[in-house]
């Protein structure tokens, strides 16, 4: 695993709990990528964010919402440690799986968003210095906007994945 997105009913709470309980850090390297929250990480030098903690408006599963989902609810997305990009995105193109990506502000990562079968967002991460080529372009319409809702989960979708 490379990081879980958390949505936080109390920022406060939460990042008291992480680092009090759990002796982690808020990384202060956080780039600025468009959502409301913060990262944390283990109390180790040169540890990776581990938990990406969504606050505020950006919590919500949907804008209109006033309530923050709590217990399994409350998990955005997990992001796994990937490589081989174009590999990656050709089977997403084969299966036909509707996908979101881009390029991490600073541009050491290349991130793919896609659903799983069970409805649960997946940050695929790749690191892009041991990744080929340049800076993939990614079309439209799979363009990851940070704050805008992802398209919506179809169950159908998977469909070919069944025994």
């Amino acid at each position: 695993m490379f990081h879980y997105g958390l949505r936080a009913t109390h920022a406060e709470t939460t990042v008291n709990f992480y680092t009090r309980v759990l002796g982690m850090v808020v990384d202060q390297t956080r780039p600025k990528i468009g959502i409301s929250g913060y990262w944390l990480r283990a109390a180790l030098p040169g540890s990776p964010p581990s938990i990406h903690v969504f606050t505020g408006d950006d919590a919500r599963v949907k804008p209109a919402d006033t309530q923050v989902p709590t217990g399994s609810g409350a998990v955005h997305h997990i992001s796994l440690y990937c490589v081989d990009y174009s590999a990656l995105r050709r089977r997403l193109l084969e299966y036909g799986l509707k996908w979101e990506g881009g390029a991490v502000p600073g541009g050491k990562q290349w991130v793919i968003f896609v659903y799983d079968p069970n409805g649960v967002m997946l940050e695929l991460t790749f690191d892009a210095s041991i990744e080929e080529g340049p800076v993939p372009d990614i079309p439209a319409e799979n363009t990851y906007m940070p704050g805008a809702p992802f398209r919506p989960f179809d169950p159908m979708g998977y469909a070919m994945f069944a025994g």
